[in-house]
């Protein structure tokens, strides 16, 4: 993981101190030939409605189409070249997959899951579509493969979980700078989840809240986001997933800004953030033996029969942090062997010694 962490600095370098000293915002590229027949036009109808439903009597709500595009800043002028059309933050949020990826060929957000084969996935997705759309797709791939743990905030029931996966998601659209050919990377672990992205930075090492001012790397994107409901108001995202992080581990997340935006936020109980980037580094240089999933899931089930009768597949995921897919297949497989009896059926099942 070093290693490609530096070659993705390395790339990125040159091209990121001009754009940091030429205080150029990338998503503001005007493409000239792009007309609205190369925008969707129900991604045009749903900006209008969440815009509409987070906000009552919200403008967007009563403007055309050509109104919406000028008063979120999509369709603008550039006063130095004097060209006028639509920029790059209009066609990442509503354009036609075809032409985003002419358009912004290097776009594409890769989410994967390490937690049993370290060296390449358990579960993957390659988002490239649209950001609204990308939005949706990588927030339910976060929430599928985090268990969602009980948590009570001021006395009511939450879920930190999906905190977490709405907040790391919308940061990781919101504040990439999408002229860099950086592959963006959401990681899943058996200990966090890291997001890592190009950056136009502003601040360079570790943010801390109260050490640095937010400033928007796309302030046309997350204004946009902020008007929809994607994100709340700059400068929140940071403070939410800081109390969503306690609230799920009792720990804090990590942020470090520069060529590249990095964010960590630990999922496992007991999990030490700060010792993560050094535990990267060990991995890199020497192997590690540890027991495989199936000898630590048969540990933990071994474990829980003892404590109860009955089990369930949900239960020792929550326990183990394995998707809950994978634990309910290791559990039938026990039972075809003729180590455990089963009870109901699908997502009713219980387990119990034979």
């Amino acid at each position: 993981m070093a290693d490609v962490d530096t070659r993705m600095e390395s790339d990125i370098q040159i091209s990121q101190m001009y754009i940091r000293k030429q205080n150029y915002y990338s998503e503001r590229r005007i493409f000239r030939y792009v007309t609205p027949f190369d925008l969707r036009s129900d991604l045009i109808a749903n900006m209008r409605k969440m815009a509409a439903t987070q906000r009552s009597g919200h403008p967007w709500g009563r403007m055309s189409d050509d109104e919406m595009f000028r008063s979120a800043k999509l369709y603008n002028r550039d006063y130095v070249t004097g060209e006028e059309g639509f920029n790059l933050a209009a066609v990442l949020l509503l354009g036609k997959d075809d032409v985003i990826s002419s358009v912004c060929p290097a776009y594409v957000t890769d989410a994967i899951v390490q937690r049993n084969d370290v060296d390449r996935y358990d579960d993957r997705l390659m988002a490239r579509t649209n950001l609204f759309d990308s939005y949706e797709h990588l927030v339910d791939f976060v929430q599928r493969n985090l268990p969602d743990r009980f948590a009570l905030d001021s006395g009511k029931r939450t879920s930190p979980r999906d905190i977490i996966a709405r907040e790391l998601v919308s940061n990781s659209l919101m504040h990439r700078e999408y002229s860099s050919p950086v592959i963006a990377r959401i990681v899943m672990d058996r200990e966090s989840i890291r997001t890592i992205n190009a950056s136009r930075s502003f601040f360079e090492g570790r943010m801390r809240l109260g050490d640095f001012t937010s400033m928007p790397k796309n302030p046309i994107i997350a204004d946009v986001f902020v008007q929809t409901g994607l994100a709340e108001k700059l400068g929140s995202g940071l403070h939410n997933l800081i109390k969503a992080s306690e609230l799920y581990t009792g720990r804090e997340p990590e942020f470090s800004d520069g060529d590249l935006f990095r964010a960590m936020v630990p999922t496992a109980v007991g999990y030490d953030a700060s010792e993560a980037t050094q535990r990267s580094h060990d991995a890199a240089k020497r192997p590690t033996v540890e027991p495989s999933y199936h000898e630590r899931l048969a540990q933990i089930i071994d474990d829980e029969l003892q404590r109860h009768t009955i089990i369930t597949a949900p239960q020792i995921a929550r326990i183990s942090g394995f998707d809950v897919r994978t634990v309910r297949a290791f559990l039938n497989r026990l039972v075809d062997q003729g180590e455990l009896a089963v009870e109901g059926r699908t997502r009713g099942r219980r387990y119990r010694r034979m």
